[in-house]
């Protein structure tokens, strides 16, 4: 990867040049253009995603999600919506 100089407080360092760059803005977002519609069913939606998201980055595909019956996905949910997400998150190493 090639390298760009940086220099910080009089010292120069490399600096890696990444093929995507990524920029974080921290201000709140629009309301009007984020959450439109925002029901139940779509917060649902959003949630699923995120599950199936974070199967993929852990074990490098949304098998272990999209195998799941409708009633465990469901399960999920509604733990999530009344607060027992204890009850079903497994115990390590599982």
């Amino acid at each position: 990867m090639a390298a760009t100089q940086s220099t910080m407080l009089g010292q120069t360092y490399p600096q890696p040049v990444y093929p995507l760059r990524m920029i974080l803005h921290l201000a709140a977002p629009p309301p009007d253009k984020i959450f439109q519609n925002m029901t139940s069913e779509t917060c649902k939606q959003a949630f699923m995603g995120q599950i199936k998201e974070a199967d993929f980055l852990r074990w490098g595909t949304t098998k272990r999600v999209t195998g799941l019956r409708k009633a465990e996905q469901d399960g999920m949910w509604e733990a999530l919506k009344e607060r027992k997400c204890l009850s079903i998150i497994p115990p390590l190493g599982a």
